[in-house]
């Protein structure tokens, strides 16, 4: 997924790819005064299951699939969103309840893969461009412009603020196991989040000084 609305799919494990939605090379642009949601950059996805799935992205732009992507619903309006603030992250921590994390620290609930939407207290002044839940748990960590981390242990009622070591975008991250939680950022930034003690530490990427756009944890 990313710009232009485009959502990409694959059936063997990323050995082939096919479009399912959005405006590529050597195809017909479509009309963007008519259209502009069918090109609105894309930020985050997530799946229930193999049919299941909402897509998020700009000027408050949220999508649905009941069909595995192959066809994508009618746009559809969240609560308390006048200003069309784009959404920038979407998280669960058991398949069924989602937080959804955007700019100007815009915030909201589900408990019930998305069907209804609550929209809570902003976690963060400024923009949020992730979320990372712990599984089975109600610990989640925002994360988002200079260098603001936030953890919730109560999935989302109330926040922390924790002492980051960086003042830089941090954009992607991933959980590791053990309650801790990889964190992406720009100018080489790669940050280790405790999610219990709220303990954050640097990791050494070397000479890196390019910006890393998100995370993703291997299987032991």
């Amino acid at each position: 997924m990313g710009h232009d609305g485009v959502i990409l799919a694959t059936s063997d494990a990323g050995e082939s790819w096919t479009l399912q939605r959005g405006w590529m090379g050597g195809q017909s642009p479509p009309d963007r005064q008519r259209e502009p949601a069918s090109i609105a950059p894309l930020m985050a996805v997530w799946f229930a299951d193999a049919r299941r799935g909402i897509a998020v992205g700009a000027n408050g732009l949220y999508l649905e699939t009941g069909d595995g992507g192959e066809n994508w619903l009618v746009p559809r309006e969240l609560p308390d969103n006048p200003d069309q603030l784009h959404l920038y992250a979407i998280a669960s921590p058991d398949g069924e309840r989602l937080l959804l994390a955007g700019e100007s620290g815009i915030l909201y609930r589900s408990p019930d893969r998305g069907r209804s939407w609550e929209t809570l207290p902003p976690a963060e002044a400024g923009t949020l461009f992730g979320l990372v839940a712990e599984p089975a748990s109600n610990r989640v960590l925002a994360f988002g412009l200079e260098g603001h981390v936030r953890v919730s242990a109560d999935f989302g009622d109330s926040w922390r603020a924790l002492d980051s070591p960086v003042e830089v975008v941090l954009a992607g991250g991933a959980y590791r196991g053990d309650g801790r939680v990889l964190v992406a950022g720009s100018v080489g930034t790669l940050l280790q989040v405790e999610l219990r003690s709220g303990d954050i530490s640097r990791l050494d990427t070397g000479t890196v000084t390019g910006s890393f756009a998100h995370a993703a944890a291997a299987a032991d």
